[in-house]
């Protein structure tokens, strides 16, 4: 009897189990689709980007290198890399949709910067002068040849053309990467950065490797003018070069080609600081318009007005302040 009963409710259990099992649609933890392929500066907060967008959101298109949008939001990106702890880094671009993220760091140069890819692009971001050791890289102005099958007569920046070696490994690895995927690739860097950016990147034209664009903002002089017309003909629009009008750093090195009086303080201070021998010995930079703030540097006499002027401009040339006047579409390309 209680052998009958009890396979009778294991009968009507096992009977509901089945039938619950068949006609029960369990849950599908599927991926949530991400709302928009876009980078855009929704993503940003206050405690990641100096300054944020004032009325409409600024969106990234990688299709169109010249969308009023994207150097604000590349800036973003080289101020990033500014970031000293690699995790807050990271942090901040998974934030911003960024994936592979991979951050070098070449400890014999100072050189640092990160790689990462995103739903339609990849992205190469150089940091500029942050620590004191960037300084021997600033400082090495030795005009050096720049080994260019082109012209013979090419001659770059000793320290910058050094950094940009360093990292050249993770700069063609990226590269290939984004071909592979079948992404346009973006460089972009500020100050020092910068001049690394445009190095990387005549890099990856004479190994055939495609990119879509280098952007730097508020860079030093890269070298002579022989190199810098050879750059401008190769890269063409691929070259966004975007400086403050009062910022000094794209006017440096200084050199006598630049005012007639330089020459006289570089010879003057050249036994007592032996840089500025070796800046008179390479006198060969490009020219290049002098900012408000570098005009007064090779002046006989600094008047208050001058000294007001070389720190307004020092402070123009902050990451945080090309963020901030992009922000506000104030810094025309």
């Amino acid at each position: 009897m209680h052998n009958s009963l009890f396979y009778l409710r294991f009968s009507i259990i096992t009977a509901f189990a089945v039938v619950f099992a068949v006609n029960f649609e369990w849950p599908q933890h599927t991926k949530s689709p991400n709302p928009t392929s876009s980078w855009n500066s929704e993503a940003f907060s206050i405690g990641q980007v100096p300054c944020l967008p004032s009325g409409k959101s600024k969106t990234f298109h990688p299709e169109d290198k010249n969308f009023p949008d994207n150097p604000y939001m590349l800036m973003a990106a080289a101020h990033a890399a500014y970031r000293f702890w690699p995790g807050k880094q990271n942090r901040i671009l998974r934030s911003w949709g960024f994936t592979q993220i991979q951050s070098f760091n070449q400890t014999s140069t100072s050189t640092n910067g990160f790689a990462a890819e995103h739903n339609d692009f990849f992205l190469l971001a150089f940091r500029g002068t942050q620590e004191p050791s960037d300084l021997i890289t600033d400082f090495t102005v030795t005009l050096s040849p720049a080994e260019s099958p082109s012209a013979a007569s090419e001659r770059v920046h000793l320290g910058f053309k050094i950094a940009a070696d360093s990292v050249e490994s993770s700069v063609l690895q990226t590269a290939r990467n984004a071909q592979f995927s079948r992404k346009p690739l973006f460089l972009v860097g500020h100050s020092l950065g910068g001049a690394i950016a445009l190095l990387s990147a005549q890099t990856l034209q004479k190994e055939n490797l495609p990119f879509n664009s280098v952007w730097t903002f508020g860079a030093p002089k890269l070298g002579n003018d022989a190199l810098i017309q050879d750059l401008k003909n190769g890269l063409g629009e691929k070259w966004k070069r975007f400086n403050h009008p009062q910022d000094p750093i794209p006017a440096l090195p200084l050199t006598p080609r630049d005012e007639k009086n330089s020459k006289q303080w570089a010879e003057t201070l050249a036994p007592v600081l032996p840089f500025f021998k070796t800046l008179s010995e390479n006198a060969d930079y490009e020219d290049s318009p002098i900012s408000r703030a570098t005009s007064g540097l090779s002046r006989k006499a600094f008047s208050e007005r001058t000294l007001k002027e070389i720190a307004r401009g020092f402070l123009e040339h902050l990451p945080r302040a090309y963020v901030c006047n992009l922000s506000k579409d104030q810094l025309p390309l």
